[in-house]
């Protein structure tokens, strides 16, 4: 898993690549709580995942629930379409706002 953070009129930008798979998710739950422990709102843009699995799934799932815990503003934007499709699968397809969806 890769990740690009930049930073931006105080909001967080956290581009992610590669897989979400179960041989990434160790190094992927250090990267998105690092991102978290900013403090800032952040939008993680979703776009450049080509792979994802249930541990993927499973670690943004988590992260959710870190920054509402931490009362942090998050959402998760631009999925690509393996990620739709993992949580449509999954029957979490509500993980994404409507209008993400619509597109």
């Amino acid at each position: 898993m890769r990740m690009n953070i930049s930073k931006a009129g105080g909001k967080v930008r956290a581009h992610l690549g590669d897989a979400l798979d179960i041989s990434s998710v160790q190094e992927g739950k250090e990267l998105l709580s690092e991102a978290l422990r900013k403090g800032s709102p952040i939008d993680f843009d979703l776009s450049g995942v080509a792979e994802i699995d249930t541990a993927g799934v499973q670690l943004l799932l988590s992260a959710r629930r870190q920054a509402q815990s931490d009362k942090i503003d998050c959402r998760f934007l631009r999925p690509s379409p393996e990620v739709l499709r993992a949580f449509t699968l999954l029957g979490r397809a509500d993980f994404f706002d409507e209008s993400v969806l619509a597109k």
